[in-house]
C-alpha cells in the first residue's frame, strides 16, 4: 500500500517560535519571505506556497500565480462536490458516504475519492468545479491521471485496467515504460516519450487537474467562510480540513498540501496551499520542504 503522506502543523511549536520571533522585524509576509527563498534555494525542485490570514486578510504568495498540479488535494473540491449534492438530495449523509469522506480528507485515501468521484458523477463534480472555480482545468478520478500519463506514452495505454496501473505503479520509475511496452505488446522505440518524467509534464501540460494556488486558496477561504455550503455543511467541511493538511501525490515527484490552521485560543486562521515537483524527488525531501514551511510559518508571527 502506498504510504500517506501528512503535513501536521504543531500549534503549540508554532506558538511557541511566533511569540519569539513576532513584530521582531516587518510583517508577518516580509519575515515569511524571507525563510520560503532560504528553501527554495535548498530545494532541488520546485515549490509553491499560497498562505492568507483570515483574520486580518493579508496573503502570501510564492510562485502561487502558476498552475499546478493539484494531486490528490483536488480532494478539498471533491468533498465540497459530495456536500452540495447532500444539500440537493442526491446523495445521502449515512454511514458509507460518511466513512468515505473520513478516508478521503482525514487519511488521503485514494481509492475512497475515486469512490465519491463516482458516486457525484465527474459531470457534476467539473461542474461544481467551474461555478465556483472558473479556471480550474478538467478533473479526473486519480486513476484516469495514471491512464492519461500512460497514453502519453503510447495510445494503446488507454485500454490498461485498474489492475495494470496498479501493477505498472510499483515498478522502478526508471524500468516502467520498458514493463509497459511489454503489456502493451509493442516495442520499446514505438513509446512516444524517454522518460516517465516526460511523460507526466505532457500530461499536465493538458490542464487536466491544475490550477494556481491563489485561485485554490481562495476557494478554500470561501468555502469555509460559507459562501459555498449551508451553515451545516460549511461547518463539516471545516472539521475536515483543520484536522490534518494531507501532502500526498498521485506519483512520485508531484505533491500538494491543502488545508486550514487555526489557534482557536487567539482566534487566528490561515488558509495554507503549498505543492512542490521535480524529477522524481524522494519522500523524505518532500517532508523536509514540509517542515521547513512549518518552522517559517512559525518564525513568521503569523500566529
Amino acid at each position: 500500500m502506498k504510504r500517506q503522506m501528512f503535513l501536521v502543523f504543531a500549534f503549540t511549536s508554532i506558538l511557541l517560535l511566533a511569540s519569539t520571533f513576532a513584530l521582531g522585524r516587518g510583517s508577518w509576509n516580509e519575515r515569511l519571505k524571507s525563510d520560503v527563498y532560504s528553501v527554495a534555494a535548498d530545494f532541488d525542485g520546485e515549490f509553491g506556497l499560497y498562505v492568507k490570514d483570515l483574520t486580518n486578510q493579508g496573503e502570501f504568495l510564492y510562485q502561487a500565480s502558476r498552475n499546478w498540479a493539484l494531486s490528490s488535494s483536488i480532494k478539498v473540491i471533491v468533498g465540497a462536490a459530495v456536500m452540495n449534492e447532500i444539500e440537493q438530495g442526491k446523495l445521502t449523509l449515512d454511514q458509507k458516504i460518511g466513512g468515505l469522506m473520513d478516508d478521503m480528507l482525514l487519511r488521503g485515501d485514494e481509492s475512497a475519492t475515486d469512490q465519491l468521484i463516482r458516486r457525484v458523477s465527474l459531470r457534476r463534480l467539473n461542474e461544481f468545479a467551474k461555478r465556483h472555480i472558473p479556471n480550474i482545468g478538467p478533473l479526473t478520478d486519480l486513476k484516469q491521471v495514471w491512464r492519461e500519463i500512460y497514453m502519453e506514452a503510447h495510445v494503446q495505454a488507454k485500454g490498461l485496467s485498474n489492475a495494470d496501473i496498479r501493477e505498472l505503479n510499483g515498478v522502478a520509475r526508471e524500468q516502467r515504460l520498458d514493463v509497459l511496452a511489454r503489456k502493451l505488446y509493442v516495442g520499446r522505440q514505438s513509446l512516444r516519450v524517454s522518460s516517465m518524467d516526460q511523460a507526466r509534464a505532457r500530461y499536465y501540460a493538458r490542464g487536466n487537474n491544475t490550477l494556481d494556488l491563489k485561485s485554490f486558496g481562495g476557494f478554500i477561504d470561501r468555502l469555509i467562510s460559507g459562501q459555498v455550503l449551508s451553515p451545516d455543511s460549511t461547518r463539516r467541511m471545516r472539521s475536515w480540513l483543520e484536522m490534518e493538511l494531507s501532502g500526498e501525490g498521485t506519483q512520485k515527484g508531484r505533491h500538494c498540501a491543502a488545508g486550514v490552521i487555526s489557534d482557536g485560543s487567539r482566534g487566528k486562521n490561515a488558509v495554507v496551499v503549498l505543492c512542490l515537483e521535480g524529477p522524481g524527488f524522494a519522500d523524505d525531501e518532500m517532508e523536509d520542504v514540509f517542515a521547513k514551511v512549518n518552522k517559517a510559518l512559525g518564525r513568521s508571527g503569523l500566529f
